[in-house]
C-alpha cells in the first residue's frame, strides 16, 4: 500500500500520512518517461505529499509504518516453510532485496529482471524480460 507524508513540512504528525492505493495515476509519454495525472496532496493541509519511503539517511522519515509491515512479514514467515519468492526488477545498485530474496528462497527464487537477472548456482531460475510479459507467460503454463 502506498503511504505518503507532506514533502514541505515532514515533522507533521501522523494525522498527515495517507493511503493513496489507486489514486495516483502514472503514465508513459511518447519517449517512455513516465508522468503523473496529479501529484498527490495531503487530504489535511492540502500540502504536496511525497512517499514514505527511507532513502539514504532521510533525518524526517517516519518508520512507524515500516515497523508494522515489518512484523507482518515476521509473523508471515513463521507460517509458511519454504516460500517461492518471485522478485520483479530489483537490480544491483541498492541490493537490499535481492539479498532478502536469496536468503529467504533456499533454491526457489524466481528472478524477472531486463538487464540483471542473474541468480547465484542453484537458488532458482532467471528471466531477462520484463515483469507483467514473464508473469503474463508463467500464468499461461501455469493454467494448462
Amino acid at each position: 500500500m502506498d503511504k505518503y507524508r507532506i514533502a514541505k513540512n515532514p515533522r507533521l504528525t501522523a494525522k498527515h500520512n495517507f493511503d493513496s492505493w489507486g489514486k495516483i495515476k502514472k503514465y508513459l509519454d511518447k519517449h517512455g518517461s513516465a508522468t503523473f495525472d496529479e501529484l498527490p496532496l495531503c487530504p489535511v493541509c492540502r500540502e504536496l505529499a511525497r512517499p514514505n519511503i527511507l532513502m539514504f539517511g532521510d533525518p524526517y522519515w517516519r518508520g512507524e509504518i515500516y515497523r508494522k509491515q515489518w512484523q507482518r512479514y515476521q509473523e508471515w514467515l513463521l507460517r509458511i516453510e519454504i516460500p517461492v519468492v518471485i522478485e520483479l526488477g530489483a537490480g544491483t545498485f541498492i541490493p537490499s532485496v535481492r539479498m532478502e530474496s536469496e536468503r529467504r528462497a533456499v533454491d526457489r527464487l524466481i528472478r524477472i529482471n531486463l538487464r540483471e537477472a542473474e541468480v547465484p548456482n542453484g537458488k532458482g531460475i532467471s528471466f531477462y524480460d520484463g515483469a507483467l510479459d514473464t508473469l503474463k507467460s508463467i500464468d499461461h503454463f501455469v493454467d494448462k
